[in-house]
């Protein structure tokens, strides 16, 4: 099913929509990008996941690789053929990101030879990631980690393919089945270093702001979904005579969550029309270093409410996504825990 999914999407040009022409990409806004994974997230979040990060990666490769990285691995992304993922977790860290030991080795051809493991790794397998390591004798802490770009298969000198890095496994989750979360285990796996050695922690944010708007979008397109359904239902559906939804307890419950879905939608509208001004210029001072004095002044706005922002939309919109979808079950009664209908996926 989701092999229908992609080749829809890329049919429909969504999987290269922020991405540059040259590569095949659209070359819209990033908000654009933010609202397609919202709309998708009211059928299956999961599914969404898988999608969100074949242009996700695709942007990292574009902004972070160098040019000839980019030209070979960029158009296969948005041609469905690759995706990838950010890898940081390990058994031994979560948050604490500064304790990771996988460790990287320079090779005299200037590249590096990872060895570690790496766990709850969404989209693991996708074909390319980008790993936190840390360079062996580098310092201790955050301030010791790098950021490589690995590909999943490589061609050796006779010109066959083999694996550079491992999926151990994938995990069976609560929810969120669509979405593969992987073991990856690195055993001599090559790889190339991004930016400068230590400052792999700082390239790695960027993912992670973009990140955490998209999980709020895909709260924001639960909650429209489940809301969606249990207006609807109680619309049709009749109590004492009345429809549910005119009912003075169910109308007034009704009208809060509506409220409070669309005050959601309004902050995250409003948060990713900051993240396509940072995104813009961030990206042209990186490939130019030239902004004049008023894009400076507005990168630095835009950076500012970007980083105030992401943590609180992820945080807000999924708190709300578990509270709403919960109310909206509730609303169907003994059938909202059926699986006969779908408020019970849905939350």
């Amino acid at each position: 099913i989701f092999s229908e999914i992609v080749k829809e999407a890329k049919e429909l040009g969504l999987i290269g929509m922020p991405l540059p022409r040259e590569y095949g990409g659209l070359q819209v806004p990033a908000a654009m990008q933010f609202m397609v994974l919202a709309q998708l997230s009211r059928s299956c979040v999961g599914s969404s996941t898988q999608m969100a990060f074949f242009t996700s990666i695709a942007e990292m490769v574009h902004r972070y690789c160098d040019k000839e990285t980019a030209d070979r691995i960029v158009p296969q992304i948005i041609n469905g053929e690759l995706s990838g993922s950010m890898n940081l977790t390990e058994p031994g860290c979560g948050s604490d990101l500064g304790a990771i030991k996988t460790s990287a080795t320079p090779t005299a051809d200037g590249k590096f030879l990872l060895n570690g493991s790496k766990i709850f790794i969404t989209n693991g397998g996708g074909g390319v990631a980008f790993v936190l390591a840390r360079i062996k004798g580098g310092p201790v802490g955050l301030e010791g980690i790098s950021m490589f770009f690995v590909e999943q298969e490589l061609t050796n000198e006779k010109g066959e393919k083999i694996l550079n890095f491992r999926v151990a496994k994938n995990e069976e989750k609560m929810g969120m089945h669509a979405s593969f979360t992987c073991e990856i285990v690195y055993e001599n796996t090559v790889g190339v270093l991004i930016g400068k050695e230590n400052e792999g922690f700082k390239y790695m944010l960027h993912l992670m702001n973009e990140a955490r708007i998209a999980v709020g979008m895909q709260g924001l397109g639960g909650i429209e979904a489940a809301l969606d359904y249990a207006v609807e239902y109680a619309t049709e559906r009749t109590q004492f005579g009345k429809p549910l939804k005119d009912l003075p307890l169910m109308k007034r419950n009704l009208e809060d969550f509506c409220t409070e879905r669309d005050a959601i939608r309004a902050l995250l509208m409003d948060t990713i029309s900051h993240y396509d001004v940072f995104q813009f210029l961030d990206l042209k001072k990186k490939q130019t270093g030239d902004l004049t004095k008023e894009e400076e002044t507005k990168l630095k706005e835009a950076t500012l409410w970007t980083r105030k922002r992401t943590p609180l939309v992820k945080y807000y919109a999924c708190e709300k996504y578990t509270e709403l979808s919960q109310r909206a079950l509730q609303v169907l009664g003994g059938y909202g825990f059926m699986k006969e209908y779908p408020l019970e996926r849905i939350h």
